[in-house]
Parts: structure tokens; sequence; C-alpha cells
């Protein structure tokens, strides 16, 4: 199949849940296809090696996005002269809509558009069949995956607005959009009812076997602490949670794992709580914890966070929100309060053997349900479902 993918980011570095989900599809998906991929992007190329390694069948061409104060203010001036949100004029420089015309002529089957600011592009597609892969609802996100601070809230006050009335006109436009879980889809569909919506879990590597001995007492969790929702999460876990753990197991402790810990995660360190900041092998820093606790109260989608602890076979507490599009079961206590989390961590931490039994059988459900191959397989058949059947005719 050929298949054209246009991505508002290029798939590396792997530091940003967008750009991995895409690095992931290509990485199996690249073998099997003839795949173009034109990314826009504000960074630079990643390393040869690492490209050649992990992409080598896939053709690219990179569009570094201008940067600065004044290309921003172009592309706020854009954005109030045409009604589409400024990422949209991130996206179409105009090196990557002559690429993609010259692409198009090309005949692909299938026109693949990855992430934020791309699903415009479907009424460009000239009748080839178009699969947008918005990850998350991006009206219900705009403020919540990335640290936004006040005074560009205030400059872009409009922005939300813009970003509705796009979902609503460009994701009809599209053959199939693309979230991460069951329950944005159904959000999507209940908000542009003609829109064709499906669900593609996220998925991690399951890795090597766990250790066989674990920590005690160790509380665990991870991500970018940079982001507000990890940060608050962190917060909690050793300011609310690990306090009343202790007041049952005086001996506990709490590890916090991730790049670029913002102040107010740092100033958590002490002796009863780790910072350890960024590292190399986010397996290696799970093993030395005994339960993984996700107390995470917002955003949306599926949090690879709560896989990857599965998948390293620890029992997983965690709030609702964490397991948006994961679903209670195997692996995962689900609990909302700080005493909830406490009491559920206290008693896997004092019953061994149900907290070993409870990281295998997540484990088992992630090799299952949620590895990366599993995420690639669905694309791929979304791809062929339109390649196999006529072309669903796009919606005014």
């Amino acid at each position: 199949m050929r298949v054209l993918v246009v991505s508002a980011w290029p798939p590396w570095p792997l530091d940003d849940g967008a750009r991995l989900v895409l690095h992931h599809h290509l990485r199996h998906l690249a073998p099997r296809h003839e795949v173009t991929l034109l990314a826009a992007g504000d960074r630079p190329d990643a390393p040869a090696a690492a490209r050649d390694r992990e992409l080598l069948p896939v053709i690219r061409r990179d569009f570094a996005a201008k940067t600065g104060p004044a290309a921003y203010v172009r592309r706020r001036i854009r954005s109030w002269r045409s009604g589409e949100p400024a990422d949209v004029h991130r996206v179409e420089s105009a090196a990557l809509l002559d690429a993609f015309a010259r692409e198009l002529a090309r005949r692909p089957d299938v026109v693949h558009l990855h992430g934020w600011g791309t699903a415009q592009l479907a009424r460009r597609a000239g009748g080839a069949p178009t699969v947008h892969v918005a990850i998350d609802p991006w009206g219900s996100g705009l403020w919540v995956h990335s640290h936004v601070p006040r005074w560009r809230r205030t400059l872009e006050s409009g922005q939300p607005q813009l970003v509705n009335r796009h979902e609503r006109v460009h994701y009809l436009q599209c053959d199939r959009v693309v979230v991460v879980s069951d329950a944005d889809a159904a959000l999507l569909q209940r908000t542009i009812p003609g829109g064709r919506f499906v669900a593609v879990p996220n998925g991690v590597e399951l890795g090597p076997e766990p250790p066989a001995d674990r920590a005690a007492a160790v509380l665990g969790f991870h991500g970018a602490l940079s982001t507000p929702a990890n940060a608050d999460a962190a917060i909690r876990l050793a300011r609310q949670v690990l306090p009343r753990v202790r007041r049952r197991m005086p001996g506990a402790t709490a590890v916090l794992i991730g790049r670029d810990p913002l102040p107010r995660v740092r100033a958590l360190a002490g002796d009863h709580v780790t910072v350890t900041g960024a590292v190399d092998d986010i397996p290696a820093a799970l093993a030395g914890v005994t339960v993984y606790v996700a107390p995470i109260d917002q955003g949306r989608g599926i949090r690879n966070k709560v896989l990857e602890a599965m998948a390293a076979g620890l029992p997983v507490v965690a709030t609702p929100t964490a397991v948006l599009g994961i679903g209670e079961g195997d692996g995962i206590v689900v609990a909302e309060t700080d005493d909830d989390l406490a009491t559920a961590v206290a008693h896997l931490l004092d019953h061994d053997d149900e907290a070993r039994a409870l990281g295998r059988g997540g484990r088992a459900r992630v090799a299952t349900d949620f590895t990366w191959g599993r995420a690639a397989d669905a694309i791929e058949a979304v791809w062929q479902e339109l390649v196999d059947g006529p072309a669903t005719a796009a919606h005014d």
C-alpha cells in the first residue's frame, strides 16, 4: 500500500506523546508499506543513526516551522484572517503544501494526517481516502496537554472557539478520525454526529520480565514532571497519599521519576521522597518500586505511564481519570480519595502475594491489549478498510 503521512511534528525525539504514537506506528508499518512522511516541526532532525535504525524504510522530508516572536505574531494574524487555529498555520508552510501536492500526484492509496492542525489537509487530498489521527479531542484538551502561561492564555483567548469550529468542519471531511480511547470517540461522536470516529489505544513495549524481588515499601510515579498534570499528581502522592500510608507503614517511601521536574516537584525531595530527574531506562527505574500510584485528576486519552507500570509487572493504584481508555481490570485498583488511595496502597504493601498476582495480571493484560504492534495493526486495518471499499464520500 502507498501511504502519504503528514504530521504536525517529526516522529522524534520521543519526549512527547504525539511523537511517540507516530514513531511506533511507523516503526511497525513502514516495513510493510511504501510510506512517505512529510513532517512540520519546531525542532532539528534526529541524529541520522537513530533515524536509520528506527525508520529506515520511510522516505522523509522535514519542514521546520519558524520560531520566535515574529513567527508567532504572523501565525496569530493568519489565524485571525482565516478563522483557523494558529497551529494550522504552523503546519501549513508553503514548502509543506507544495510537497503535499507533489506527493498527491503520485496517487497514494491513503493519506494519513497525524496530529492537531492537520485535519484541514483532507480538503486538499483530491479524493484519496484520509485518516486523521487526532490522538485526543483537540478542543477538550487545548489547555491541558501543555504548560500554557497565563499571558499566552489571554493572548489566545479566542483559540478554543476556533479549535471547536475546526473540529466540526474538518473532521467531517476525513474518512476516519482516530483517537486513543472509546470515551473520546464517543465524546466526538456526540459533538459531531456526522463524523466517523474510531478508537485505537496506545501501546507500550512489554520489556524484560520484572525482577523477582522488589523493594519493601516504595510508592512510585513517573512521567514528564514539567507538565502541570504530572506535577500535581506527584505532589498529591508525596503530600497526601504517602503520609497516610506511613501512618500504617512507617517505613514507606516514594520515588518520583521523570525529566524536568518543576520547582514545586523538586521541593518534595527529602528523607521519604526521592526525585530522580531524567533517567535513561524507565523499566530499570520502575524495578525499584513496589506499588505504582497514579493520583491523576485531569486530562483525557490513555496514560502510557500506567501502561508502562503494568508492563513492568507493578500493581497499580490509580484514580478513575488515570485509567481512562484502559479501564478497571487486571493490574489496577481504582480509588478516588486520598484516604482510599492510601488504604489500597497499604493493603498491597502488606499482602505481597496479592500485589505480585495483581502485577502479573496487569502485565498479561498489556501483552494482550496494549502493545504498539497491536496499535499499528489497528491503524493498518483502518487503511485497508478504506482501500478495499469505496471511499466514503466526504461531508460538506
